[in-house]
């Protein structure tokens, strides 16, 4: 009998041409945004794909279990998640730890961060790099439009309150918002890519 191996944890760069790779991607932003309205009771901050990040997914073996997504002009982590299956075992603080004494300038994350992201990006002496007064109002104002078409789209019976629309909306705008921010910046890098000869990486 054979000892069981540890299982290999590794990142891998974000592939727009590798349907695997979208598919795993918009799961994980769909399940990041709707943890994350249930904790925020709101639309969530960041984004996960961008010409500005470097976009890794993460994975357990040849599992894929999460992403990661930094923006390269600020030094900073936009987004990171873990499926809930994959946390505590250490992913979060590997791929932080790494990226942080691989940047060329001190490493940040951008807030608002989970609980327990906090609590991690305090043991790794991370940054946490709070919105601008300017990106705060442009959010407030974000949330406040979207909450209002939710509420004037809505076809239950309970289409909730000014602070809380329609669950049930939100999820399904929700849903549609993931497969919208990872597919349409893809599509639009596959197209650059065939128009300039497959020069895009």
């Amino acid at each position: 009998m054979t000892e069981t191996q540890a299982p290999r944890v590794h990142a891998t760069n974000f592939d727009y041409r590798s349907s695997r790779d979208v598919e795993a991607l918009t799961l994980f932003f769909k399940d990041y945004l709707l943890e994350e309205h249930e904790r925020l009771r709101h639309f969530p901050s960041g984004i996960p794909l961008a010409s500005w990040l470097n976009t890794i997914l993460l994975h357990v073996d040849d599992e894929p279990v999460g992403f990661c997504s930094a923006d390269l002009t600020r030094y900073a982590i936009e987004l990171i998640y873990v499926a809930p299956e994959h946390r505590r075992l250490g992913i979060a603080r590997w791929i932080l730890t790494d990226l942080r004494d691989a940047c060329p300038e001190r490493m940040r994350i951008k807030a608002p961060l989970s609980p327990a992201c906090r609590k991690l990006a305090e043991q790794l002496a991370i940054p946490i790099s709070s919105p601008t007064p300017d990106e705060e109002a442009r959010g407030e104002r974000a949330i406040k439009d979207l909450h209002e078409t939710i509420r004037q789209r809505c076809r239950h019976r309970r289409v909730g309150s000014d602070l809380r629309p329609c669950h049930r909306c939100y999820q399904a705008l929700l849903r549609r918002a993931a497969v919208a921010m990872v597919t349409e910046p893809s599509v639009a890098m596959r197209n650059a890519a065939r128009l300039l000869g497959g020069a895009v990486a």
